[in-house]
């Protein structure tokens, strides 16, 4: 289980969520600390640490859908995400999080947190080297900065009808 936090004194709530989630799994790779000194490190480094793990543990600061998701994509990892980030649904749908996986879990939840992480250690191994290349693929082609840039590029010249929701007053675009 890998991922690493900021130790952020006003985020007490999750930062006492990460320590009590590595106490309760001493076999993990998470880790709390100063963000200055893990930016410093040189970025092979921190690509090798990626790599070298199979699940990442998300824990967003305020149910945000964190880039973390797509890195963690990127780099063949299965994202855990917990359940009260409502955007992970906007952006992959619930089919492609089963297939690829990403596997959700019980927001501030330690045994569903480690449930998932079971969970997503077996699909790691039964899917393997061929599991890897998926995500990393779908990370590649719609979650990269050029796949994001060329969409935007594209609906900045074609946006296409857009129609006003009865409920919210937002202006929705079809596409």
């Amino acid at each position: 289980l890998f991922g690493g936090f900021g130790n952020y004194p006003w985020l007490d709530e999750r930062n006492r969520f990460v320590i009590d989630l590595m106490q309760r799994q001493p076999a993990n790779a998470l880790s709390l600390v100063n963000t200055d000194a893990y930016f410093r490190q040189p970025i092979q480094e921190r690509l090798k640490a990626w790599v070298a793990h199979k699940v990442h543990l998300t824990v967003p600061v305020a149910s945000d859908l964190s880039t973390r998701v797509f890195e963690a994509l990127m780099v063949g990892q299965i994202p855990l995400v917990p359940d009260d980030v409502p955007d992970l649904d906007r952006v992959v749908p619930p089919e492609l999080q089963k297939s690829l996986p990403i596997v959700r879990y019980e927001a501030k939840s330690i045994d569903s947190a480690l449930a998932a992480w079971r969970t997503a250690i077996e699909r790691f191994d039964s899917d393997g080297s061929t599991g890897v290349m998926k995500r990393h693929a779908y990370a590649r082609d719609f979650h990269s900065l050029p796949a994001r840039l060329k969409r935007i590029a594209e609906f900045v010249r074609k946006p296409g009808a857009a129609t006003l929701s009865e409920v919210s007053r937002h202006i929705v675009w079809e596409r």
